[in-house]
């Protein structure tokens, strides 16, 4: 479901912007939710008692640095009838931070600081870094994962594999423990490292891509 309504008053004319609000996006969504139940379940194999499960995800604004979020779901257990729907309390928040956050984003205060602090340490290791960048995913308040983004200028094997080890011992002491976190190291050849940890680990694996 879209966030916002993006149109022209005139052919090729300018872009305006309507937001849609959160009330009328859940009663067209479950107006459509209930259409998408009746067609498949008038499907050929579909059978009337199979369950039909749907999502509610919201689209980001066009403007927006993360994506969307799931916030609804239902399910038709027999026929075309939808149960009770059950609301999720999804958020991504796209770091570092601007100035201004918007309060729905506070949830991320904590992250954000320390997120900061681990690009400090980076770009103070290796000053020529085009950006970081990271995407963490709370349910309510609790952060579920992170996905960081570093943008480097290295083509050589032996720059991006030290700067990947480099990445590798350094996070564990800024970013968070108890979650999985993946990092991508990239230029604009393409990937050139996977660093990754999950849930359960301490220590962060390190996969060197590509050639050179």
């Amino acid at each position: 479901m879209n966030t916002q309504d993006v149109y022209q008053k005139e052919q090729w004319g300018a872009n305006f912007t309507q937001d849609i609000s959160k009330a009328e996006r859940i009663a067209h969504g479950k107006e459509m939710a209930a259409e998408v139940v009746k067609r498949y379940r008038a499907m050929s194999g579909v059978g009337n008692d199979v369950p039909i499960y749907v999502a509610m995800y919201a689209q980001a604004p066009e403007d927006s640095l993360s994506g969307g979020n799931f916030y609804s779901w239902s399910v038709a257990n027999s026929g075309d009838t939808l149960g009770n729907w059950t609301d999720l309390d999804r958020q991504t928040v796209v770091l570092p931070m601007q100035d201004g956050t918007t309060s729905e984003k506070s949830v991320g205060s904590a992250l954000n600081t320390s997120f900061k602090n681990f690009t400090d340490k980076l770009q103070g290791f290796f000053p020529n870094l085009s950006s970081i960048t990271g995407q963490a995913s709370y349910d309510g308040s609790n952060l579920k994962g992170l996905n960081v983004t570093v943008s480097t200028q290295f083509y050589s094997a032996t720059e991006i594999e030290s700067f990947a080890n480099y990445i590798a011992e350094t996070a564990p002491s800024y970013l968070p423990n108890g979650v999985p976190v993946q990092i991508r190291m990239e230029a604009s050849t393409g990937m050139q490292a996977y660093i990754v940890k999950g849930a359960n680990d301490s220590k962060y694996t390190v996969t060197i891509l590509g050639s050179y």
